[in-house]
């Protein structure tokens, strides 16, 4: 069955959030539920069909015992940093045997990778100042 992620607002209102399906449902909700706000994962059947009065939903604080989310910077940050755990745990090439490739060429081929990794991982050191900036912003 079709699921919904609800959160209360900082109006008191009620947020219905509809996944894509591209994340499971639960990084959705730590992802896209702000920082701090406790959310709950329901089946659609329970979200009003009604909208006449939808501002006028109200959910108990109780019932959002799902989770609470971490925001849309502090999820990437962790994903950016899962990236460079990842890029640290690439294996260094591997020579070739020595009638195929001399030292020099090994060497190039090691120093390409090495430049290649710390560009990676700085490139994602900049993505996450970025949303760190965003953070305090």
């Amino acid at each position: 069955m079709p699921q919904r992620i609800i959160y209360q607002t900082n109006e008191g209102g009620v947020a219905i959030l509809i996944p894509s399906g591209e994340l499971p449902i639960e990084e959705v909700a730590r992802k896209d539920v702000p920082a701090g706000a406790r959310y709950a994962i329901v089946n659609t059947d329970t979200v009003p069909t009604d909208r006449t009065f939808r501002s006028a939903w109200e959910v108990e604080h109780g019932d959002l015992n799902d989770g609470i989310g971490i925001g849309q910077q502090a999820w990437f940050i962790e994903q950016y940093e899962a990236e460079i755990a990842t890029i640290n745990a690439e294996q260094m090439p591997a020579r070739l045997p020595d009638n195929q490739q001399t030292v020099e060429e090994y060497a190039d081929v090691v120093a390409q990778w090495e430049a290649s990794k710390a560009a990676r991982i700085a490139q994602l050191n900049t993505q996450i100042a970025t949303q760190q900036a965003e953070m305090q912003a």
